[in-house]
């Protein structure tokens, strides 16, 4: 059985996040979308986390293989822990991939079976990012464009 992680501060969940999802779901039997705690980004609110977690689970309805949860720690453990061994990132641009890269040699340091797979976010939801949705948001804009 293939498990997938596809781990997020999701903060907020966005249009980008959901079309990964949805793409992600038909690739794996079972797709956990895991929803972290990210300090850096100021997102460590037990119940702003839950609401999250909600707000996923409210838009993957329907979507059988699709399970949303929380986790606090390593994205490595969080998969040893479910039995996944493949991780699941989107794709936006060029800065993404070069982050990304840098994440995975430090995800394969603390496990080395684990197998990235990049989806490039759709062209229509590549602008998408949950910071410019934030800060959308903290100026009182208009985010209907980007929620998920």
């Amino acid at each position: 059985m293939k498990k997938a992680v596809y781990p997020g501060s999701f903060c907020p969940p966005t249009k980008g996040h959901l079309d990964i999802i949805l793409r992600a779901s038909k690739l794996f039997d079972v797709l956990y979308v895991v929803v972290a705690s990210n300090s850096q980004k100021g997102v460590q609110n037990q119940d702003a986390m839950q609401a999250r977690v909600n707000k996923i689970k409210e838009s993957v309805k329907g979507q059988k293989n699709v399970q949303v949860c929380s986790f606090e720690g390593l994205v490595t453990d969080c998969m040893k822990q479910l039995g996944a061994t493949y991780l699941v990132r989107g794709l936006r641009n060029t800065l993404d991939l070069e982050y990304e890269k840098e994440l995975e040699q430090a995800y394969k340091s603390q496990n080395n079976e684990i197998e990235c797979i990049y989806i490039i976010a759709d062209p229509r939801l590549g602008h998408i990012s949950s910071s410019i949705a934030r800060q959308l948001e903290a100026a009182g804009g208009d985010t209907s464009g980007y929620d998920m």
